[in-house]
């Protein structure tokens, strides 16, 4: 005789294999669940996991810090040694303009006139941010204008009366007593178009100190005298 043993089917109550079919219903179901979760984690479309919770499209998202945009501040492309540049030339106009609109603290500026429309502008949004503006210049006819449009910016001027013999030859700028500029042509539309020219940019300690000295001491010579 031979005997057949056949396995019970998975509707019996037989003990071994309920506990298979619970176990593997419990597992399902938890495999289910997670599956279903996760997209709604991920920012995924939940009803596509449901129907093909095998083949989802799972897009990580960027994990790259985002980069925050530094606020320029000027430094002398070749500092700490000193950078010539000749006018003229559009580069060196931006050099002058973006190391002038720089300054955080402190900007003083020897020049006997000044008609550069950009430069108004730029000395307008600095004396906006409470940036300490200094400028010493020469009073003549030509230079009126120049003079009323820097009072109505509300800068720090001092001007030389028209009768001092000595005329202001000084064109140097320092920026919050770091850097110093010097120029060989006026700061004009027609001059820096027109003009050939130079310009220098130190940020030598002994350099800025003494440019730093004169600017003070050619500001007291033409404080104004009280009536």
């Amino acid at each position: 005789f031979f005997l057949m043993i056949r396995r019970p089917p998975r509707s019996t109550q037989s003990r071994s294999s309920a506990a298979s079919d619970v176990y593997k219903r419990q597992v399902y179901k938890e495999v289910s669940s997670d599956l279903a979760l996760r997209p709604r984690a991920l920012g995924l479309n939940p009803r596509r996991a449901r129907e093909d919770p095998l083949e989802l499209d799972i897009k990580l998202p960027n994990l790259e810090p985002k980069q925050e945009e530094i606020p320029f501040i000027f430094r002398p492309r070749y500092a700490p040694s000193n950078e010539y540049l000749m006018f003229p030339s559009p580069e060196t106009e931006k050099f002058l303009c973006d190391a002038l609109s720089s300054a955080r603290f402190e900007l003083n500026i020897c020049i006997p006139v000044i008609q550069h429309p950009i430069i108004f502008d730029i000395l307008h949004e600095v004396s906006q941010r409470n940036v300490i503006v200094r400028i010493i210049m020469e009073e003549t006819r030509q230079n009126l204008f120049c003079i009323e449009t820097l009072r109505s910016l509300k800068v720090k001027l001092r001007v030389s009366p028209e009768e001092e013999p000595r005329s202001l030859e000084h064109i140097f700028a320092i920026i919050d007593n770091k850097v110093v500029l010097r120029t060989s042509i006026l700061w004009t539309t027609e001059a820096m178009v027109h003009h050939f020219g130079s310009l220098h940019c130190s940020v030598e300690r002994h350099q800025v100190e003494e440019f730093t000295r004169e600017f003070m001491r050619l500001w007291s010579f033409f404080a104004p005298t009280p009536k």
